[in-house]
Parts: C-alpha cells; structure tokens; sequence
C-alpha cells in the first residue's frame, strides 16, 4: 500500500501556481491556516479542558492520537493532491495498434510471369481510413468510450481524459480541477481527494462537537445561545468577536457542506463515475451489473478502495501497456 515514487517536487508547482493562479493558491494557504488553527485550539484548549481528570489512555487517544492523525491525513492529502500528477506530461500512452486490413483477393491473368495481387494500396489506405473515422472523434460527449483527439495538446488521448485549461495539459480520467488543492483530480490522485473530504468532514464535525461540549458544560453557555453565535455571523463579529467562537461558528457550519461532498463522491464511487461522468449522463457500469456496487467502486478507485481512502499514502496502480492495449478505457486497474 505505499507507494512514494512518480512524485513531483510541490514546491515549484506552489510557487508556478501563486504566479498564474494566485486565487488557487490564496484558498489553499487559507484552507491550511484555518486547519492549523482548529488543530490547535482543539488540541491544546479545547480537549484538554474537557479530558481533565479522565484515564491517561482516553486523554493518549482524544486528545494525542486522533487529532493528530485527522491533521497529519487532512495536509498529506492535499499535498498528495498536487504531486501525484494525474496528467499526460511524461506518460507513454500506447495508442490502439491500426491492424492492416486483409489482403485483397485478385485473380490471376494467366500469364505466366503474373502473379497475384496479395495487398492493395487503394483500399488499404481506404480501410485505414474507415477505421480512424470509427474509432477516433475529435470532441466526445456523451459517449466517450474511444479514444479522441486534444485539439490543444495535438495528440490522441484514452477514454475519460480531457484538457484542463487551468493545467494546461491533458488529464487522464479527470474528474474536475480543484480550486483549493491547486491541481486536477484524476486517476493518480482521485482516493487522496476523497479522502481529504472524509478527513476534512469527520474533524470538522469532532471540532464542533467537543467545542459544544466545552461552551456548555465548561464556559456554561445556554446551548441555543451558542447555536446562535455559530449560525449567526453577524451576532459572533460585532457582540462577541471572540477567536474560539468565531472557529466554532467555522467547524459547526462547515461539516455540513464538507459531508455533502464526500457523500456525493462516494455515490459517484458506488456507480463507477465520475464527476464529468455523471454530467454527461455517461452510465459507467457494466452492462447488466448492478447501478451501485461495490465492484464498480473497485473498478474506479482500484483494490481496497476503502483502506485507499483512509490511508493518504496508498499505491497508485497505473495500467501496464498490455492493458491499455486491451481495453479502451483507464479506470486505474
């Protein structure tokens, strides 16, 4: 499960990215202060208030293990995000081999220097026509299960790769470009993105949850009053601007949203789709099979696809030649 190669230096990307793209690179710097700064008021405030008085082996696991762990998951995926590059920069895309067609039958003249005719140019260069015409588009979209051609990169691509105009490059199996990691999603880093909205989801609900705990029982605040604060920007910013208010107002309101995402990422996961999938109505499942499935998650994420998602640090599985020769579609298999 681990795999640290195929990795690209995050730094550069950073620095090209705050250059042509500052407002990708300001909600990334923005996303990981607020993630510094509900670490540690929740590490270092919050739960040890609560946590006083408690056995050491709760305090090792509330208060040291899991924050930890959901801090150090949040940052390695958004990191991963950005180095484990998805594109078709420095990849060998083994194209579909043109067979020849069969040689045409001719007949003989009976001459006896005369032979037959074994390969016909004319309807050679005809059939090798045809079969480009069948088997590659220029812009498919609502059926792209052939291979099609990138006006911008000028050359074929697989199957569910498309041009990200913010990249500037060709992405394979792209699902969308994601502001807030700087980079696109796609076969390499799809399990990371996921998994940073799991992460980014279960500690924003852990953060709002103990600092309810801790306002109500501790700072003994009447809970609505709290819900208001939270729910209420405008109460919080000019009656009581207070740093851990303000955060808990963050965390309580935004795990909704970030669980939001997540289920609907799982639910594309379960139909084998992605995102640019599910918005051109292309179905991903195989004929007959079920719609959701825990096969078609396989089939789109790789083996594991659960443990892929929890642990940032997984293998990434890229097709060998001979499979990309065998099938028409990069699902990451």
């Amino acid at each position: 499960m681990f795999h640290l190669t195929r990795f690209r230096n995050p730094i550069p990307h950073f620095v090209k990215v705050w250059r042509t793209r500052p407002a990708e690179a300001a909600s990334f710097s923005l996303i990981i202060f607020l993630a510094v700064l509900v670490y540690y008021y929740g590490t270092f405030i919050i739960l040890p208030e609560i946590l006083e008085g408690h056995h050491l082996i709760i305090k090792i696991a509330l208060n040291f293990l899991l924050p930890n762990w959901i801090f150090f998951a949040v940052l390695s995926n958004m990191i991963l995000i950005q180095v484990r590059d998805s594109s078709i920069r420095n990849k060998f895309l083994a194209q579909p081999v043109l067979k020849p067609p069969p040689p045409s039958v001719a007949t003989i003249n009976g001459d006896a220097g005369d032979t037959a005719q074994a390969y016909d140019k004319d309807h050679e260069l005809k059939e090798r026509t045809k079969y480009i015409g069948q088997h590659f588009v220029a812009t498919p979209f609502q059926d792209d299960q052939i291979w099609h051609i990138c006006a911008a990169c000028e050359i074929f691509v697989p199957p569910r790769t498309w041009h990200c105009h913010s990249c500037n490059t060709c992405i394979l199996r792209r699902d969308h470009h994601c502001i807030i990691t700087m980079g696109c999603i796609g076969e390499e880093n799809h399990c990371n993105f996921i998994g940073m909205l799991f992460y980014v989801a279960l500690g924003t609900s852990l953060a709002s949850t103990f600092s309810l705990i801790y306002h109500v029982y501790f700072v003994e605040v009447v809970w609505w009053m709290f819900l208001l604060k939270c729910f209420v920007p405008y109460f919080t910013i000019f009656y009581d601007p207070s740093a851990l208010n303000i955060l808990s107002g963050i965390t309580l309101v935004g795990q909704w949203p970030a669980w939001g995402m997540f289920s609907y990422y799982l639910y594309l996961a379960l139909r084998g789709q992605t995102s640019a999938d599910f918005s051109r109505g292309i179905r991903r499942a195989p004929a007959g099979s079920k719609t959701f499935s825990f096969q078609n998650m396989k089939m789109l994420l790789g083996p594991n696809p659960l443990l892929r998602i929890l642990w940032p640090y997984h293998q990434v599985i890229i097709q060998s030649i001979d499979e990309q020769h065998d099938q028409t579609d990069r699902k990451g298999l």
